[in-house]
């Protein structure tokens, strides 16, 4: 029987913006002894604090007041243990208040977890300010909301669905706990969350206030694309929610269960939409396609990162959503991004402990997973055609591990090297393998079938493409101030200096992907503002492909 779970929430408003909100947990009859732990609270999340509670903790149940004693994970300093003091009884009520996070220019950028403002309204993960109950149980979440003290024409949504009524799901306790709540003067297409979602579920975008025209351009592509994913993923439930948030510092988007954040700020540049769609792609398919970690702590983000880079990459052709020049385009970028990197070659591990403070190891789990698995699915393919067998190369083996995920097996890269013996060997994928976590540059000079099978005539050539180099220390990015100018850089060319302070610059990865973008910013020096642009690339030289179509 799952265990009932009610989270009743509350926001709070002065001058019609809203506050905090009070969050009053109610955990059905948990029996815990003293001493036991009842709650975990997750700190932190990659380099994103969250919410501090400062004091003594204080729950009911039903003989009265219940402290609650924080208590360090000893294996991961990231956790606290909420144990109680003695034998729960009956019910446990838990009341926290918790206030949005205040942020910055110089608020480094990181996983869209933390409670934050935003224009009137509140927005966030709900892992950033809630704890989870321990234990491996099944809940049956309710989360409900009281708008009694809100202004007229707040709304409130769960990425499960909108309030204020219940929204109920069963399921682990991730379920919660990697979640979105929103609430204030919300904005969504379509206008109204639909009383009776169709059966492939229904996705809603949600913002406040008036978008910028280029994301206001795409607000309807994630309800495309999601009618046409769910099935194609067998996906089971329903419904999906978009939650964009507009901020000081930084464009990007985090994945949630059935939802992601995707930030924006209001100087940003405009977006193309080949860059849009690839973003928003890419987030969905995280909810769809994942392998679990490994028990030496690695997280597998090659897969997690590289599966979601293919699937952005390929379904948005597939399904007739955009054309060819969006997978050659995108396509393109991805291969730039990965030949060019000049830490193209330090080893998986390295890139997932540097990945919140330097951008070139960041995107290695990202384009060197992708073009990993671009190799095998065009090393399946190749099989597949020559032994006359039916399948469809990646996408049989990511169903199957969608399959056993949801029966409850671990699936993780064990798993996934048994999916590739069959068709290319023992040998040849555990070598591969190993090549690509140790960080050895992969060769795609074999993967014209896999690109094929988009019936389109395409080719990959070698090409000589100059190396990604803002030519400083990444670090310059969270710290904002310049520093580790490497000197006869393009950037000490172009007019800064180590002290220079940051003020407004242009998006790395956005750099990083295409070879005619220059670097824009402006810094602070001596109490004036100097604006200058670079082309952030070395004067050296990698071998990459690029993709055209064969005429």
């Amino acid at each position: 029987m799952p265990v009932n779970y009610i989270i009743h929430l509350t926001p709070f408003f002065a001058s019609g913006q809203a506050t905090h909100l009070k969050a009053v947990l109610t955990l059905k009859a948990p029996n815990v002894k003293a001493g036991e732990i009842i709650w975990n609270y997750e700190t932190t999340f990659g380099n994103v604090p969250s919410y501090k509670y400062e004091g003594i903790i204080v729950a009911l149940d039903s003989s009265g007041p219940l402290p609650i004693i924080k208590r360090q994970d000893d294996e991961d300093a990231a956790v606290e243990h909420w144990c109680t003091n003695r034998d729960t009884d009956g019910d446990v009520t838990l009341t926290l208040q918790p206030r949005p996070r205040d942020v910055d220019i110089n608020t480094p950028i990181g996983p869209r977890t933390d409670l934050r403002h935003d224009q009137g309204g509140i927005i966030g993960g709900v892992r950033s300010f809630l704890p989870r109950p321990y234990g491996s149980n099944t809940y049956r979440f309710v989360v409900e909301w009281d708008l009694s003290y809100a202004p007229g024409g707040t709304r409130a949504v769960w990425s499960y669905g909108e309030g204020p009524e219940p929204v109920v799901k069963e399921g682990p306790i991730g379920m919660l706990w990697n979640t979105v709540l929103m609430v204030g003067p919300i904005n969504s297409s379509p206008p109204a969350f639909p009383e009776r979602p169709g059966p492939e579920g229904e996705c809603s975008t949600y913002w406040f206030g008036s978008l910028p025209p280029y994301l206001d351009a795409v607000k309807d592509f994630p309800r495309q694309l999601f009618v046409l994913a769910a099935p194609f993923f067998e996906a089971q439930d329903g419904n999906y929610g978009v939650f964009i948030r507009k901020v000081v510092r930084g464009f990007g988007g985090t994945s949630f269960e059935a939802s992601y954040v995707l930030d924006y700020t209001e100087d940003a540049d405009t977006k193309s939409d080949c860059v849009l769609v690839n973003l928003l792609a890419h987030e969905m398919v995280h909810t769809f396609a994942f392998i679990g970690g490994e028990e030496d702590g690695s997280q597998n983000s090659w897969f997690l990162e590289g599966i979601a880079q293919f699937y952005c990459l390929y379904l948005p052709v597939r399904f007739g959503l955009r054309g060819i020049d969006y997978f050659i385009e995108t396509l393109n970028g991805f291969l730039t991004a990965y030949y060019t990197n000049p830490k193209i070659n330090i080893s998986m591990d390295e890139a997932e402990s540097t990945f919140y403070s330097d951008f070139y190891a960041e995107s290695i789990p990202y384009m060197r997973g992708f073009v990993y698995l671009l190799l095998q699915d065009g090393l399946l393919t190749d099989s597949l055609l020559q032994n006359d067998a039916r399948g469809n190369s990646l996408d049989t083996i990511v169903l199957d591990f969608i399959r056993r995920q949801r029966r409850g097996e671990v699936v993780n890269s064990k798993n996934w090297l048994e999916a590739l013996y069959p068709w290319i060997g023992k040998e040849r994928a555990d070598a591969e393998y190993r090549s690509m976590l140790a960080g050895e540059t992969i060769d795609l000079s074999r993967i014209t079938t896999s690109l094929a099978t988009l019936g389109m005539p395409l080719k990959l050539e070698r090409v000589e493409q100059e190396i990604f180099e803002v030519g400083f220390d990444p670090s310059t990015t969270n710290s904002r101030v310049m520093t580790g100018l490497r000197s006869g850089s393009r950037a000490e060319l172009a007019g800064l200096r180590n002290g220079d302070k940051l003020i407004r610059t242009s998006n790395v990865w956005e750099c990083r992907d295409r070879m005619d973008r220059n670097f824009h910013f402006v810094v602070e020096r001596d109490g004036e503002r100097v604006h200058g642009k670079f082309w952030p690339r070395s004067f050296q030289s990698a071998v990459s492909f690029q993709c055209s179509l064969d005429v």
